[in-house]
């Protein structure tokens, strides 16, 4: 398993003038929206195309039960951490465990698509995103979510964990207007739990 990190999109300077305050603040949901669409869908990130369906065979991945179950638990310890660096923060919209049907070439299996806490206005600095980021990095890292593929740009912070074998990434996403923050995650299409 590889743990390196790849960087594009570098952030631009952009002042707010003639921007609408309301605009800034759908833009959050928006890029959740179309980050957790479809299931298999990938992100250029330098010379390769990332899918959110594994490199291991469809039947050697972790199936979706257990993956839903690390990234529901990591995701806690991510919202825990992150209060106890900045908060007590008041998160909106954590879900629960959910279920898709998705194909993998002939194999047919399960993805998930999960938003994991979102605050409104947070009021962190582009250095307090950093030090977020690494926690989210440190607890995901412990599920194979390594690969970084960072699509910032002058409206936001947006950051994803690949999970290159398994499958699925980890976003964290923050507007560098109003502040709103989020973490989010996709399984990519696993096998169902193996009974």
């Amino acid at each position: 398993m590889r743990n390196h990190r790849r960087r594009y999109g570098r952030p631009r300077a952009v002042g707010s003038e003639g921007r609408c305050p309301r605009l800034a603040l759908a833009i959050v949901p928006l890029v959740l929206v179309l980050l957790f669409s479809g299931c298999g869908s990938g992100q250029r990130g330098d010379d390769m195309f990332i899918q959110d369906n594994g490199s291991k065979p469809f039947a050697e991945r972790v199936d979706l039960a257990t993956a839903q179950e690390q990234l529901l638990g990591a995701a806690a310890r991510m919202r825990e951490r992150i209060d106890a660096e900045f908060g007590p923060f008041k998160w909106d919209r954590i879900d629960g465990p959910t279920r898709s049907s998705c194909r993998d070439g002939n194999d047919r299996g399960g993805d998930a698509v999960n938003v994991q806490g979102m605050v409104p206005n947070s009021g962190l600095s582009d250095e307090d995103f950093e030090v977020a980021m690494q926690i989210v990095r440190e607890e995901a890292a412990v599920y194979g979510f390594t690969y970084e593929v960072d699509v910032s740009d002058e409206v936001v912070f947006w950051v994803n964990l690949f999970n290159e074998e398994d499958g699925g990434h980890v976003s964290v996403i923050m507007n560098r207007e109003n502040r709103g923050f989020s973490i989010g995650y996709t399984t990519g299409c696993r096998p169902e739990a193996r009974r």
